[in-house]
């Protein structure tokens, strides 16, 4: 699995894009330098895109990985969008598991259109 973390000036969200197949060890990796970043330019806007990945891991780690966001860096006041092109059984059970655990400023997206006009809404 291979990601990229950057900071999107103009639109002033930290994006992350992953490809290959997707390790929950690698993507809280990717979690944490967004957080990084985001901490540099004092974003609460995250924008996830894991259309050209595969989850091939276990639904139980992706439940492990959203059980530990706060402890990743994200904040519950943070706008979260993920935008998923494949595997939606896994992604509509990490949203669950998530939603469940107070994490209501994150949404996953079938599509980059609708992700971007959400995750660049005022709150």
């Amino acid at each position: 699995m291979s990601y990229e973390v950057f900071y999107d000036q103009e639109r002033q969200v930290v994006r992350t894009r992953f490809e290959g197949a997707l390790s929950t060890f690698e993507m809280a990796k990717a979690i944490r330098r967004a957080c990084e970043i985001a901490r540099e330019y004092n974003c609460k806007r995250y924008h996830a895109d894991v259309r050209q990945g595969v989850a091939e891991e276990p639904v139980g780690r992706f439940f492990t990985l959203m059980e530990g966001l706060e402890e990743l860096g994200f904040d519950r006041k943070d706008r979260i969008a993920i935008v998923y092109g494949r595997d939606a059984e896994k992604h509509e059970f990490s949203l669950m598991v998530a939603h469940n655990r107070g994490w209501h400023n994150m949404r996953f997206f079938g599509g980059e259109a609708e992700a971007e006009i959400w995750i660049l809404e005022e709150d």
